[in-house]
């Protein structure tokens, strides 16, 4: 059992890490919590909501951390496409 459990760590750690949350259209800002990664130069392991990152952090997976993101300006994609 103990085999099947490092097994499924080591590809949960393989697999792309990608952002969990929705954005929706009237959101102002997106909240992101991740707990530190142990390993050197390693990005942190984005989780679900804060509880899992401090439950994470408890259990020894590393600091709980958070970061805001807030939208920006629109900006065209193509400035030669621009229309007056």
């Amino acid at each position: 059992m103990a085999e099947e459990t490092e097994n499924e760590e080591a590809r949960r750690r393989r697999e792309p890490r990608g952002l969990h949350h929705r954005i929706y259209p009237y959101m102002t800002e997106l909240v992101q919590y991740a707990n530190e990664d142990l390993g050197e130069d390693v990005e942190p392991w984005i989780v679900r909501d804060r509880s899992a990152a401090l439950r994470t952090e408890r259990r020894g997976g590393g600091r709980a951390m958070v970061r805001v993101w807030t939208p920006s300006e629109w900006a065209y994609l193509n400035e030669e496409e621009q229309h007056d």
